[in-house]
């Protein structure tokens, strides 16, 4: 079979090609195989035009600029009182809390508790040397804390209790020395006073 004046078969056309002029950009090398490549090939062409630009920036700025001495400001203190403003602040806030009475920082009841406990680090010659003597010494302590507060055995009285005695308190102010009248004695004078006045 012939197509374009080269004879080919059925399995190969590719003798065909070679009738065609060859295309214009087939002779052309890429310069990046893909397109990562073409973009580190940009930023690097980038990179070098910005620092060409900054070293010719200041080549011109060295020879138009002069460097200027420090000169001393005449408001300058030498050993100021704060040094910050920070410190002047602080320095007002406690001034304010020991104008109220206060102590200078904030204080925490429980900093009190924390501080009063002993150190969890290793003691070398510690109080007691065993640990029966600690319980002892700790039941002890308990024991006189205990003789301490016997006075004070059944002789609490919670919140209910003092407001029942308070409340009793207003019922014997108002007891009169008369005597109780019971259920039966009320019916008996009610039926006095109704006879009395029907005669």
């Amino acid at each position: 079979m012939q197509k374009r004046g080269v004879f080919v078969d059925a399995e190969d056309f590719l003798p065909v090609t070679s009738t065609y002029p060859a295309h214009p950009l087939s002779a052309v090398t890429p310069h990046a195989v893909n397109v990562a490549e073409m973009k580190d090939q940009r930023r690097g062409v980038y990179k070098e035009d910005v620092h060409n630009k900054s070293l010719k920036h200041e080549a011109h700025n060295l020879k138009v600029g002069k460097k200027q001495h420090y000169v001393r400001s005449e408001f300058l203190v030498e050993k100021p009182l704060h040094n910050s403003i920070n410190e002047r602040v602080a320095e007002n806030r406690v001034a304010a809390r020991q104008k109220a009475g206060l102590t200078n920082v904030i204080q925490d009841p429980k900093d009190e508790i924390v501080e009063s406990r002993e150190p969890l680090e290793h003691i070398t010659a510690p109080k007691f040397g065993t640990k029966v003597g600690l319980a002892e010494h700790r039941r002890m302590a308990m024991l006189e804390e205990l003789k301490k507060n016997e006075a004070n055995f059944e002789t609490h009285k919670d919140a209910q209790t003092r407001i029942e005695n308070r409340e009793m308190c207003h019922l014997r102010a108002q007891h009169k020395d008369a005597p109780t009248l019971t259920k039966p004695a009320i019916n008996q004078r009610r039926k006095e006073e109704m006879i009395v006045d029907m005669t």
